[in-house]
């Protein structure tokens, strides 16, 4: 049992090493404007900008009306919400976005 702890703990010590070493590695896109799309109310895309409200961020909230909604999904890539804009690229799905900027905030 000792030997299984110690090759989990040792695996987990490399994990942390190496993550720590990609943080350091790559260039953070967070150095670009965040721009956070949702509809004007608490859903999906409020977890996201919790994330940057307790990360003292700024970021652009755009907040889509339901009147509008028609129109922007018909130009829209996948015709959902929410949707982060960083440096003029999208990225989809609520929960995905919100771990990414968690995650690119500490």
């Amino acid at each position: 049992m000792r030997s299984i702890e110690h090759s989990t703990a040792s695996n987990i010590s490399l994990m942390v090493d190496a993550s720590e070493h990609w943080k350091a590695a790559k260039p953070s896109k967070m150095s670009s404007k965040v721009k956070i799309t949702y509809f004007d109310l608490r859903a999906r895309g409020e977890l996201a900008r919790l994330v940057m409200a307790a990360a003292k961020k700024d970021f652009e909230d755009v907040r889509v009306q339901f009147a509008d909604w028609p129109k922007l999904k018909a130009n829209s890539t996948y015709g959902t919400l929410p949707v982060l804009e960083i440096g003029g690229k999208e990225y989809f799905q609520g929960n995905a976005i919100a771990t990414y900027l968690a995650r690119e905030n500490g």
